[in-house]
């Protein structure tokens, strides 16, 4: 942008310097008037994104209220996006991304969050992985905070959504789009982590609207994808099934007969 049109030029204009006058200003102070920011710090900031974002929170509360209470962990995309968390849920905590780190209740990496294993029963990730570099390792702790049992809630931006188009059009030059994993590559991670992957919803629409977008269960070409995934209370351990035959038949061999001697 030019600087003649970043600050008013009070003294090339005797109708400026007449009507700053009227007000006890010199021309002179006018010139020292900051440039305005025309655009937000983060594309996360624009309107129709943080509508997007309220919608996934809510879809979020609903899904919160069916399941069993405890400490909530919430990560949004930015510090605008954070969100109240529930009374309901005493020990909550939130964060948000703050350049390649998080920040609020605490400040860390996105790889070395400040809590021990297990010290939630929900988390809700709201395009955290988005706006984060590749591989910061975010995956991992979430699901290590997960306590056994618990949920975690994980959205990002559909890698074909014409939303990806409007969000380029709109960033501030320098600053890079949100990246999108895509829906299937972060089932996968999760599943690869020990997670089951039990329900995938989309919302958004197709392009950003005044009104809010209800989520449906199909169409990918909406703005957003929300995965809910859940920790398995109790580990598993599976036993193949020629070493089950074997130890069926061992227990089979010690039950004793019809004649009350041990079978050989």
């Amino acid at each position: 942008m030019p600087e003649s049109h970043r600050r008013w030029r009070c003294g090339s204009d005797p109708r400026i310097a007449k009507l700053t006058a009227s007000f006890g200003l010199s021309p002179t102070s006018c010139r020292q008037v900051p440039r305005v920011q025309l655009a937000p710090d983060s594309v996360f900031a624009l309107a129709p994104l943080q509508r997007l974002l309220d919608d996934e929170w809510s879809l979020a509360m609903q899904r919160a209220e069916r399941l069993a209470g405890g400490p909530l962990l919430s990560i949004a995309p930015c510090v605008s996006a954070s969100r109240s968390l529930p009374a309901s849920r005493p020990g909550s905590c939130s964060l948000h991304v703050a350049g390649n780190a998080l920040s609020g209740a605490a400040s860390c990496g996105p790889a070395q969050l400040p809590w021990p294993a297990a010290s939630f029963d929900l988390v809700i990730v709201r395009h955290a992985l988005d706006a984060l570099p590749a591989e910061c390792g975010l995956e991992a702790e979430l699901v290590r905070v997960l306590a056994p049992g618990g949920h975690l809630l994980l959205s990002g931006f559909n890698r074909f959504s014409p939303w990806r188009l409007w969000m380029a059009g709109r960033a501030e030059p320098g600053r890079p789009v949100p990246r999108s994993a895509g829906i299937a590559q972060a089932a996968d991670v999760l599943q690869a982590r020990g997670l089951d992957v039990i329900g995938r919803d989309f919302l958004g629409g197709h392009w950003p609207r005044a009104a809010a977008h209800a989520h449906v269960r199909s169409s990918r070409w909406q703005a957003a994808w929300l995965l809910s995934a859940r920790r398995q209370a109790v580990a598993m351990r599976v036993i193949p099934i020629a070493a089950a035959r074997s130890r069926a038949q061992g227990v089979a061999a010690l039950v004793p007969s019809s004649s009350g001697r041990q079978r050989a």
